[in-house]
């Protein structure tokens, strides 16, 4: 595999300190809409990108609209690749005309020494 250009000739890194994984509106009710790939396939593939993040030690972010409702909440596949302990809820703030739809759950790691 060659290294793409706009790397200086470097291979990219991700950094925890600037970086982030955002999952947004992986919810059971979303999913049955998705006609690109089997479910089974599309949850592992979510579930793949939690497990990545957590492994990378990188703040995980998820979000999700109206998880009471219809859309349902999130996968539990996040939740288990993903542990949020220590978790703080945001209102997503809206601007003129519109309104917040999803609340973030934020997850940052120990900072390394």
């Amino acid at each position: 595999m060659t290294t793409p250009a706009n790397f200086n000739g470097k291979r990219p890194v991700l950094d925890p300190a600037d970086t982030a994984m955002l999952l947004i509106d992986h919810q059971s009710g979303l999913f049955q809409t998705v006609g690109d790939m089997p479910m089974p396939e599309l949850r592992a593939r979510a579930a793949a990108l939690a497990k990545m993040a957590t492994l990378c030690k990188l703040p995980v972010i998820t979000t999700a609209s109206v998880p009471q409702g219809p859309n349902g909440p999130l996968i539990p596949e996040i939740h288990e690749n993903a542990p949020m302990p220590n978790t703080s809820r945001a209102r997503a703030r809206s601007t003129p005309g519109t309104t917040p739809t999803s609340s973030p759950r934020c997850v940052r790691p120990a900072r390394r020494p």
